[in-house]
């Protein structure tokens, strides 16, 4: 009777295991389905691009759409909240323009200050210097020429055949030619944009709410005009007059829905994009296609009954381009609670196919990921890599410790039109689009689902992280290493006063 008994709970929670599991995979095929459908997905993207437009941090298209937003997924069912934070430092473009003159031309190029450029008070003149591409071989050449001088300085042509590797180069280079200017005691730094054809784009300046120079971009033909006259001999002056709203303090918004964990609700999964963006453009692939994207998971998971074990935290991070200050702002808010975020997932590159993650963090984490992406590999093919990213809203997770995934995805249309003009509704792969979200809804929902749970790394392990991967000069070119180095902002070991 015994033997009968244990048999019969044996088979029982076999039977029940199994059951389990069919519920669960039941979910996952539901939510997919669900997301392959009819949804508002496209015409959420062409709202938010088109209706709203760029929507830059403290500026009224900015609150406007993190109204939209909640207000879409308040619609929708979900609990949702917009809690404020503070800001270091706003700054939104006003009027500029510069003038060009040797003894033999005078011209006005396309001139754009980089968000965090100096203003000036009325005009500023200074000589151009050519620094090539900034090199250190490029600085030794012009000596103390570039000191009290505009530095120029020539970058390469950024297509979507260079894609993600040719835009980090950009960054790379952008990083050490600010730092060698700002030694050499420059008036300011002018970028020759990389984008041919008078295409022009917003980066936010190296250093970010610390910097201090006037931060530009000029067109490419009439950087290379610059080049040329030069080279040709000729003294060459620019006049520069930039005007912002640059102030220190003020606010914005993030936007948080929730769907409360049946069985774990302490236990939070977080899936962000960035809802803001700059504004020559619309917005599209940075980063409207994700921030729909997370609406639309969210609204359909809600729609579909579906109760996930673990609460699922829906984050549209405001000020990603001006320095990760959202998801930064979050953290800081819920360090209490930084121990039940199992895991934290970033969606930031653009309209291209999702083929895997980049994984960072907790012990077993890629395995776990793997295991998720097998479940749909129908849908790949999908490689996973440890990876730890700087320059999107996995920062402050990781740097605190918490496991964090950047979704990987390709090139496609991203680089040629990153925080330039063309960032437009119509470069957007919208069947892409679509599948995209299916395979980010299933990777969230199997992490709410999972029994996986990884630990926090300690201070010592993200020290070393840091060190083994080289992140101090891309901590540095966003303004975050030295609050790191503090411990102002991310757990170090040793930090300093």
């Amino acid at each position: 009777m015994k033997q009968f008994i244990k048999t019969s709970l044996l088979v029982g929670g076999i039977l029940l295991a199994q059951t389990f599991q069919a519920v669960q995979a039941g979910d996952g095929d539901k939510l997919r389905a669900a997301l392959d459908g009819a949804t508002p997905l496209i015409e959420d993207l062409k709202y938010l691009t088109d209706k709203i437009g760029g929507r830059p941090m403290g500026s009224k298209a900015n609150e406007r759409a993190v109204d939209w937003i909640a207000s879409r997924l308040r619609d929708a069912g979900l609990a949702v909240t917009t809690p404020s934070f503070d800001l270091p430092r706003n700054w939104i473009a006003g009027q500029a323009h510069a003038t060009v003159t040797s003894s033999s031309f005078s011209f006005e190029p396309t001139f754009v200050p980089r968000v965090y450029s100096a203003s000036t008070d009325g005009d500023v003149t200074a000589n151009i210097v050519d620094i090539g591409l900034g090199t250190e071989e490029d600085f030794a050449r012009v000596g103390d020429a570039v000191e009290g001088a505009f530095a120029l300085v020539h970058t390469p042509v950024l297509t979507d055949k260079a894609g993600l590797a040719g835009l980090f180069s950009e960054y790379t280079q952008s990083y050490h030619a600010k730092a060698r200017a700002a030694a050499a005691g420059a008036k300011g730094i002018i970028y020759v944009s990389s984008r041919p054809k008078g295409l022009m784009m917003r980066h936010v300046s190296v250093k970010a709410f610390d910097n201090t120079l006037i931060t530009a971009t000029i067109d490419r033909e009439n950087g290379l005009r610059i080049q040329r006259g030069i080279k040709a001999g000729e003294a060459v002056t620019m006049t520069a007059n930039i005007k912002a709203d640059d102030t220190k303090g003020g606010q914005a918004r993030n936007v948080i829905a929730e769907i409360l964990g049946s069985e774990r609700p302490d236990e939070i999964i977080i899936i962000g994009a960035h809802m803001d963006s700059h504004d020559l453009g619309t917005g599209a692939l940075d980063n409207g296609t994700n921030t729909s994207i997370v609406m639309d998971m969210a609204r359909q998971i809600k729609a579909s009954g579906i109760v996930p074990k673990r609460t699922i935290r829906f984050a549209l991070w405001n000020g990603e381009e001006y320095g990760l200050l959202g998801s930064g702002a979050y953290v800081a808010a819920h360090m209490d609670q930084m121990n039940n975020h199992i895991v934290s997932i970033t969606h930031d590159i653009g309209g291209g196919r999702i083929n895997g993650y980049l994984v960072n963090g907790g012990a077993g984490l890629l395995e776990e990921t793997n295991r998720a992406m097998d479940v749909i590999n129908d849908r790949g093919p999908f490689a996973n890599f440890v990876v730890p990213i700087v320059g999107t809203d996995n920062y402050d997770f990781m740097m605190y410790g918490v496991p964090n995934l950047v979704a990987s995805q390709e090139d496609a249309t991203y680089a040629s039109n990153y925080h330039a003009q063309s960032d437009t509704f119509d470069k957007v792969d919208l069947v892409q689009l679509k599948k995209n979200a299916a395979i980010a809804g299933h990777t969230v929902l199997h992490f709410a689902n999972s029994a996986w749970r990884g630990t926090r790394a300690t201070a010592a392990e993200i020290a070393s992280m840091v060190e083994a991967n080289s992140l101090h000069p891309s901590m540095d070119s966003f303004g975050l290493l030295d609050a790191w180095r503090r411990g102002e902002r991310g757990l170090n070991p040793d930090p300093v006063d």
